[in-house]
């Protein structure tokens, strides 16, 4: 079965600086994107299918459980509020969504950072 990748906007015109930072405020949740953003360390990150339209790597809400040692409840909720912000990304595999973090939204938090 072909991945299902989300290519929804990951940037919102009406997502604001101070909801993002809200949302990172939260240990678990920066934790979370060290770890989606973390290319050689993780065991269980999923490799798609080679093609020139393959997603990035990614993982899904069991290796954060796993890595994490946190219910699977509290992992998902921590993960819809960085997908609500735009800070992460989804595509879909068969019955498993994967989350990977959009470097292009954290690096555009960080940019707006460094300007105050």
């Amino acid at each position: 079965m072909p991945l299902q990748y989300n290519r929804e906007p990951v940037i919102q015109s009406n997502i604001s600086l101070d909801r993002a930072l809200k949302v990172l405020s939260e240990p678990t949740r920066l934790e979370i994107m060290r770890l989606l953003g973390n290319t050689e360390e993780l065991c269980c990150r999923v490799v798609p299918v080679p093609s020139d339209d393959a997603p990035p790597l990614g993982l899904c809400v069991q290796d954060l459980v796993a890595h994490m040692h946190l219910p699977q409840s509290t992992v998902s909720h921590h993960l819809a509020s960085l997908r609500s912000v735009g800070l992460v990304n989804t595509y879909k595999s068969g019955q498993c969504i994967y989350y990977i973090r959009h470097d292009f939204a954290f690096n555009r938090v960080k940019e707006e950072l460094a300007r105050i």
